[in-house]
Order: C-alpha cells, then sequence, then structure tokens
C-alpha cells in the first residue's frame, strides 16, 4: 500500500484484485518481467487505475488521465514502482 497525492491523497493498493484488473484490461500479465519492465504510460495508466479502485471505485481511466501529467508522471510511476516492491508504507508525492 501506498499514499499518492492527485487531486487528493489517494491510496495505492496492489493486490490480487488490482492485478487481475491490470492483466484484464491492459492483456499484459505481471509474471512477464520483460513486459513490466518496458511498460506504455497506456499500462502505467492502467496499473495505477487498477492500484485505486479499492480507494475509489468510481474512478474511470480518463478522470485518472487528467490527474497524471508531465509534472507528476515519474513521480506516480515511482510510487507504483516502490509498492510492488514492498519499498516502504508510503510514497509522497
Amino acid at each position: 500500500m501506498a499514499k499518492i497525492k492527485l487531486d487528493k491523497e489517494r491510496t495505492l493498493r496492489f493486490d490480487l484484485n488490482a492485478m487481475e484488473i491490470f492483466e484484464e484490461t491492459a492483456g499484459v500479465r505481471l509474471s512477464d518481467k520483460e513486459a513490466l519492465e518496458n511498460l506504455s504510460s497506456k499500462n502505467i495508466k492502467i496499473l495505477l487505475w487498477a492500484c485505486l479502485i479499492d480507494d475509489d471505485p468510481e474512478l474511470t481511466l480518463k478522470q485518472l488521465g487528467r490527474l497524471i501529467t508531465t509534472d507528476n508522471l515519474d513521480m506516480a510511476a515511482e510510487a507504483l514502482k516502490n509498492m510492488m516492491e514492498g519499498k516502504g508504507e508510503t510514497t509522497p508525492l
């Protein structure tokens, strides 16, 4: 779990539900390390969205796309990476 500051503080949760949502939506298996190392911006957005579903079930991919900008994309990707690697409880943005 990690905290991320977008329009408000949100909680990223990388659990089995998020994994399933990501794999079904992106068509990328999380066990495919090469695919994960080369995620497109679309798949980064899908992974963020899948991890935010528990925090905000009404959030759409399009809405999330408006919250992620060039100003916070690197930090959002870092928060995802840290969360997936189990590094720390929170990653502030």
